[in-house]
């Protein structure tokens, strides 16, 4: 059991529990048995993104990932962004109150520009206008879009995979 703050929170009598994939409640799993498996505490980086890590083949961690920007991910809509399968925090137990710090989600394969092959620049930089035309349709600014914010999902789609930088339109 871990009994420290989230980082950046101001240390408390309240006592802090990790909650990793393998003891969140059922409901929370959504019947993906992908995420009964532990979290690493050490798990290594294996894309350019340092806020990924390795969970499985099809799953990864966001760490950190702040409530908004899950938010983000659940308003853009599973066209247009990664799935978000599960949030990851703590709860203080005193006041039973979930702190977000990251999430668990589909890793996708990271888009490395250097590896398209020439016949698919066209339709990936359309399909890319395609996703930030959506994202602005439904009022979300992303403010970061760079290769290293979209993944290739297992059907070979372009998806976005950060919204670190994103807000809603005003």
């Amino acid at each position: 059991m871990d009994t420290s703050p989230p980082s950046g929170r101001a240390t408390s009598a309240h006592k802090w529990y990790t909650l990793r994939a393998s003891n969140l409640p059922p409901a929370m799993l959504a019947g993906d048995p992908r995420l009964f498996q532990e979290i690493p505490d050490d798990c290594s980086v294996v894309t350019e993104a340092e806020n990924f890590s390795p969970l499985s083949e099809s799953l990864s961690l966001k760490d950190p990932c702040p409530k908004e920007e899950a938010e983000l991910f659940e308003c853009a809509g599973k066209d247009t962004a990664v799935s978000v399968l599960s949030r990851v925090g703590r709860v203080d137990i005193e006041t039973s109150t979930f702190h977000q710090e990251s999430v668990v989600m589909e890793s996708g394969v990271p888009l490395y520009v250097a590896l398209i092959r020439p016949e698919e620049v066209l339709p990936v930089s359309l399909r890319i206008i395609n996703l930030v035309s959506r994202l602005h349709a439904k009022a979300i600014v992303h403010g970061n879009v760079t290769p290293s914010a979209f993944r290739w999902n297992s059907e070979r789609q372009i998806l976005f995979s950060d919204f670190a930088n994103a807000r809603l339109a005003n």
